[in-house]
């Protein structure tokens, strides 16, 4: 197990965000960055690029993320914590993502790749069920470490932004207000 002291949990209105704004493609980068915490924090030995780039081969997607959804239902019972109800959510997140994919790609009018990217989003809502269950995980775990939102997710805010990141980018624009005349014009330095 890693000492880092960072919170592998994710913000659920953060990863609904990125869901939305992708159009439901961020679930791949949710994958990708689940194996990559399991690596890290676990000690688990997994390929994680081979495992994403599986995620594009059909029939190795649906095993990819029934696995996931299996290892992540161990970890809450290895933890004492209820585990996820997959034998719900994963035909849910496979029907919606399946009809969502389907639908970019045959879209013959506007109003069908809509209910595509509606439908991909949609698909999200079983990951986010599932992402509420893995950050209890890591709150049981970890001992309570607070989530980041860096993009990253990291917490010293390695080329993400961070809280104290946004707080000396609001400083900026303060002092910059407060070195200029009422008229607009530089105020000169004494």
């Amino acid at each position: 197990m890693s000492d880092d002291k960072r919170s592998y949990a994710r913000p659920l209105g953060r990863t609904a965000m990125f869901v939305v704004a992708s159009g439901g493609y961020y679930q791949l980068y949710w994958f990708y960055r689940n194996w990559k915490d399991f690596k890290e924090y676990l000690g688990r030995d997994v390929n994680v690029v081979l495992r994403t780039i599986g995620l594009f081969v059909p029939f190795v997607n649906l095993y990819l993320v029934w696995k996931q959804f299996v290892e992540i239902n161990e970890l809450l019972e290895e933890a004492g914590l209820d585990p996820c109800p997959t034998k719900i959510l994963y035909p849910v997140w496979f029907g919606f993502f399946f009809a969502g994919n389907r639908g970019i790609f045959h879209a013959e009018t506007r109003v069908d790749a809509l209910g595509a990217i509606v439908a991909l989003m949609v698909s999200c809502v079983p990951l986010l069920v599932v992402q509420k269950k893995l950050n209890e995980y890591w709150r049981e775990v970890q001992g309570g470490l607070t989530p980041t939102w860096s993009v990253q997710g990291r917490a010293d805010g390695g080329g993400g932004v961070v809280p104290a990141d946004m707080g000396r980018v609001a400083d900026l624009g303060v002092n910059a207000r407060s070195r200029r005349t009422d008229s607009g014009e530089p105020r000169a330095e004494t």
